[in-house]
């Protein structure tokens, strides 16, 4: 269930995300989506939720866009 799930910590998530280069969080929806098959496990879909209370900012700061 995902609520079990174990997922890398804030910074080490969003330092991948930030290597991705992605622009939105439209981009980054594509590439975490199910069907895309390229989000590694240990990555959330819903990072706003997830690293709620851990770090999590808004989509620029997770993006590395601001």
């Amino acid at each position: 269930a995902p609520q079990d799930r174990v997922y890398r910590s804030f910074e080490e998530a969003r330092a991948f995300v930030h290597s991705l280069g992605l622009k939105s969080r439209t981009e980054w929806e594509a590439f975490a989506n199910a069907k895309s098959g390229k989000r590694p496990a240990d990555m959330p879909y819903s990072p706003q939720i997830v690293y709620k209370d851990k770090g999590w900012m808004d989509w620029p700061d997770w993006l590395g866009t601001e």
